[in-house]
Formats: C-alpha cells, structure tokens, sequence
C-alpha cells in the first residue's frame, strides 16, 4: 500500500516538476499533452502501467513521453518507504513525505532549468519548523539553529566566493534548500548534509570536468547533490554520526563536537 501511495505522489511531483519552473498552476488546466495539448484521461495516467502501455508515447499525437516520468514515480516510491521506519510516530509522517517529495522536485528541476523552485522550499521552510511543535522527537530549537546553520553557511561561502572570484558559486535557492533542510533535521544532520552533499559535489564536479574538457570551468547544478546529501543524512544520519564519533580519537576532527 505505501509503495502504491508512494507511485501516486511520483505521478503529482511529475506534474510539479514540468509546471513549477513554467509558473503553470499544479491543479489546472488538467493534465495535457504539451505538444499537440490534447487532455490526457485519467485511466492514462496511471503510475507506471499507463507510460508502459502507451510504450511511452501521447496518444493523440505520438509525441515521444520523457522516460523521467517512470523514473520518477519509482523512484517515489522507493524513497519513500524508509520514512516509515525511521519515524517512530505518525505525525511526522506527512512532513517528511512532503521533505523527500521536495527533494525529488528539486533534484529533477535543477537538473532541467538549474533552479530549485522557491515554491518547494519556502513552504518547506515553514512546514519544517511546525514540524517540531508536533513531532514528539523533535526540538524546535534545535531546527531553527538548523535553518540558521543550513542556509547561513552556504550564504556565507556564497558571499566569499563571489568577493574573492567576483563570481556567483552558489545560487540563492541552494541557500533556501539548506535553509529548509535545516528546519526539518536540526543542526547535526544538516551539518552531515553539508559534509557529505560537498563530498558527494566533488566526485560529480570531477567525473563533469573530464567528460567536458573544460577543466575547472565546467559548470553543475548542485541542487542534485544536495538532495542526496540531506536523504543519506534523514535516513542514516544518527548511524553515520555514531560511527563517526566511535572512531579512535585522532582519527577525526571536530566535525561533530
């Protein structure tokens, strides 16, 4: 049952992802081909079974659909699923399904048009904080200092590199997608996002700058980093911090006082 919600919510952030970046509204106009935009019936879109037996293709106009539609209900639905076991109360349900769902939009729209929608995480910022006025595990302090160290550190840096480079390093939607991650995890785990988002950076920046042949010019979206820097961080953050911490002293720095 999860992984059918989970296949569902793909179908809606599919929706998002094309129309959030275009300023086109989520609920209407109803679901269209956006080649010859003919209405698409609502027994063909079906998560999975309808782009399988359309064998990815409008039906109207035989347009080829994006394979990233399947993708990205799978993928859903995959994500999904550890939220039910890393969450010992209900209630915090619904706000980390509305985190990963964040994630997966943010991914796959700065991966398109190199923007993280602020419509993702300005929402996510609020529902972040109220996040800890109900979840039982949860500190509200210790989210805002989240927010403040998510989205402050990478302004900072921003500000720094663009003095020191006069170039902008970091877009501004980085900042509100460290921000609002900040908000649902606390201090810690974003601190491990940052780590571990910057690691996870450098190995793609590096794989890009020999596929490109443009050496340090070579430009990426860091939105994709980002996302699965803070998922890694949700889902076995508290696992990766106390091995972390268990390692013989010395063999670490103060990442985690």
């Amino acid at each position: 049952m999860t992984v059918l919600y989970g296949l569902m919510i793909g179908s809606l952030l599919n929706v998002c992802i094309v129309r959030m970046p275009l300023e086109i509204g989520i609920v209407w106009p109803p679901s269209r081909c956006n080649k010859c935009e003919k209405r698409i019936p609502w027994y063909y879109n079906i998560p999975i079974f309808s782009w399988l037996f359309l064998r990815g293709k409008c039906l109207y106009c035989k347009t080829p659909i994006s394979i990233r539609y399947l993708i990205v209900e799978i993928l859903t639905a995959i994500l999904l699923v550890p939220i039910l076991f890393v969450e010992t109360h209900w209630v915090a349900v619904p706000f980390m399904v509305y985190m990963v769902s964040g994630l997966v939009i943010s991914t796959f729209v700065d991966l398109e048009h190199w923007i993280i929608p602020d419509k993702v995480t300005l929402p996510g910022i609020v529902i972040g904080l109220l996040s800890g006025f109900f979840i039982p595990e949860r500190q509200i302090l210790n989210q805002i200092f989240g927010l403040i160290l998510g989205g402050g550190s990478f302004l900072l840096i921003g500000y720094v590199y663009l003095k020191w480079k006069n170039l902008e390093g970091i877009g501004g939607g980085d900042i509100k997608f460290l921000a609002m991650g900040g908000a649902f995890l606390g201090t810690q785990k974003i601190l491990l996002t940052i780590v571990l988002s910057s690691l996870i950076g450098m190995v793609i920046g590096l794989i890009a700058m020999q596929l490109s042949g443009k050496g340090s010019k070579t430009a990426i979206p860091f939105g994709p980093a980002l996302s699965v820097g803070l998922y890694m961080s949700y889902v076995w953050g508290e696992k990766i911090i106390e091995w972390y911490l268990d390692l013989p002293r010395g063999s670490y720095g103060m990442i985690f006082p």
